[in-house]
């Protein structure tokens, strides 16, 4: 009995001792490796920021940010200049190129399984933050192409045409991340149908009014041949 306690205790020990040398011995290339990705990390932070201000500075100057202000359309964005939005994202584009990288020298599992999570989730994250920016874009500008009209119920159109442009943006951006938008797909297409018979409505009511006098007219004439 006492042999196999001490058999076992042995074996115990023998375990820990394997357990902590194969760490110690890992140890340098595991830091090596986190210092090596932490490199990695930072030059594309430097890098990406660098040309951030490249491209913003170039998109300045080709007056974009004069153009969207023309067109009020930096309000639709939360009032960021569009240089400095499209530099903020080519930015985290070249930080995640990096990161990819970055990922293939951390020798730590569960630490490299997080950092390849981001490097799949973050291109994700970007696309459907670009669909909806160009959304709200997009709406804003067609918003004031048609409060520019001389229609009498331009405003309201203006609005839901808006509304819409957004919605549909913001349901591409959320399938884009992997969210089920289906009911949100089916609300869309219940709007859309009654926005287009309340445009439809007022088009008719607003030709029935400006030929009103045309057509009553024309059935007097009609009235008087018939007599």
């Amino acid at each position: 009995m006492a042999d196999l306690i001490q058999d076992t205790i042995s074996q115990i020990l023998a375990s820990l001792t394997t357990a902590v040398s194969s760490m110690i011995m890992g140890l340098p290339n595991l830091i090596l490796g986190l210092i090596v990705a932490i490199i990695f990390i930072i030059i594309g932070a430097l890098l990406g920021d660098a040309i951030k201000k490249l491209v913003a500075k170039v998109l300045n100057t080709a007056k974009l940010d004069e153009w969207a202000k023309e067109h009020k359309l930096k309000e639709s964005v939360g009032g960021v200049p569009l240089s400095e939005l499209a530099g903020t994202f080519i930015k985290w584009y070249i930080i995640l190129i990096f990161l990819t990288q970055a990922a293939e020298f951390v020798a730590l599992g569960s630490l490299r399984t997080f950092m390849l999570a981001l490097v799949y989730y973050i291109p994700i994250v970007l696309a459907a933050l670009i669909i909806v920016v160009l959304g709200l874009l997009l709406a804003k500008f067609l918003r004031n192409k048609i409060e520019a009209t001389n229609h009498k119920y331009k405003r309201t159109i203006a609005v839901a045409v808006e509304i819409l442009v957004i919605y549909l943006a913001a349901i591409i951006g959320l399938r884009r991340v992997g969210i089920d938008v289906s009911v949100l797909e089916q609300a869309f297409l219940i709007a859309f149908t009654a926005f287009v018979l309340v445009v439809a409505l007022i088009l008719g009511i607003s030709f029935g009014l400006a030929f009103k006098n045309d057509v009553k007219a024309l059935v007097q004439n009609l009235k008087r041949e018939v007599s």
